[in-house]
């Protein structure tokens, strides 16, 4: 019994010993047979990626990469390596014709160097294409108004005698001439300020992504509102007839109006009626005249007349 047992174990380790050096030999001979192909020379076609660089600012290329076909005729070894990485060569704008539409790249001019850094053999390329063509356009600049979208509410008894200013009034922008053509403004994000009694001052984004392949030099602006404590006031003004034929005197009634306004306290005591003119044109087939105010002070809001039509009598 001792010795059956004894034959079996030395059978069993054999077996395995056999079968881990079949496993061994046949790697062994497969890593062998992967060299010796890949020692071999084989023609193949591989993608290369001519990337411009440098490129001046007043300039825009459509589509700064594109890739030309190489034929090879190279060890498998160098095929594989070119396959498993990137190859991507660096144009420097210098380097490229400049024509009207396009940046023309020769490939022919520059293959030596294009070998040199891919460390292929000159003799066993092939190119596919002699020149690469990039499209591309001149930036144009121009300067746009600034338009601000903001709203105020203000508290009770307070106001402002002017609009939102916004520093600077113009910015400048760049792009395609053609695009830049039908872009006269932009206006800021919208904002609006509540129960505002004081002035406002601050920084805001201008509203950049309307515009596509536009280029703006600056992306937001200042604002400036001056709010103030507001009173109402009155004066009466004497009535001014224009259009009035040489042999007619008019007489009208009343001879005087009455403007009511606001304006800020800082503003109020400067106020004249000296300041105001308010005329009524004259025409000969009307019962009544329209007053209008033409001429008042700019630091006044909401004016209004007392009235709204003038009766008349002409002496001839």
């Amino acid at each position: 019994m001792n010795k059956n047992r004894q034959f079996k174990t030395i059978k069993t380790n054999l077996s395995k010993r056999n079968y881990k050096a079949f496993i061994f030999f046949l790697c062994f001979t497969l890593l062998i047979w992967i060299f010796v192909q890949l020692s071999k020379n084989y023609n193949q076609t591989v993608e290369f990626n001519f990337e411009i660089t440098n490129t001046p600012k007043d300039i825009v290329v459509e589509k700064k990469s594109k890739s030309v076909d190489f034929q090879l005729n190279e060890t498998g070894f160098k095929l594989l390596s070119l396959n498993l990485f990137n190859q991507n060569y660096r144009i420097d704008f210098k380097h490229l014709k400049v024509e009207d539409a396009y940046l023309t790249y020769d490939l022919y001019k520059d293959i030596s160097e294009i070998v040199k850094k891919f460390n292929l053999s000159e003799s066993e390329l092939k190119l596919t294409q002699s020149t690469l063509n990039y499209e591309y356009y001149k930036l144009k600049t121009k300067k746009i108004k600034v338009i601000p979208n903001l709203q105020v509410e203000f508290k009770l008894g307070y106001d402002s005698v002017q609009n939102f200013k916004v520093m600077p009034k113009m910015v400048k922008i760049s792009g395609k001439d053609s695009i830049l053509k039908e872009i006269d403004s932009v206006h800021t994000i919208s904002k609006t300020f509540t129960d505002v009694s004081d002035t406002l001052s601050g920084k805001i984004q201008l509203k950049t992504e309307d515009f596509e392949l536009v280029n703006f030099f600056t992306t937001q602006v200042e604002y400036q509102l001056v709010v103030d404590r507001f009173t109402e006031g009155k004066v009466q003004v004497p009535i001014k007839v224009v259009n009035l034929p040489q042999y007619a005197e008019v007489t009208t009634f009343p001879k005087t109006v009455e403007i009511s306004f606001k304006t800020s306290l800082s503003n109020f005591e400067k106020i004249d009626e000296n300041d105001f003119t308010v005329e009524c044109e004259y025409k000969e087939d009307e019962d009544f005249m329209i007053p209008k105010i033409v001429e008042h002070p700019k630091s006044l809001k909401h004016l209004n007349l007392n009235i709204n039509k003038v009766d008349y009598l002409v002496k001839k």
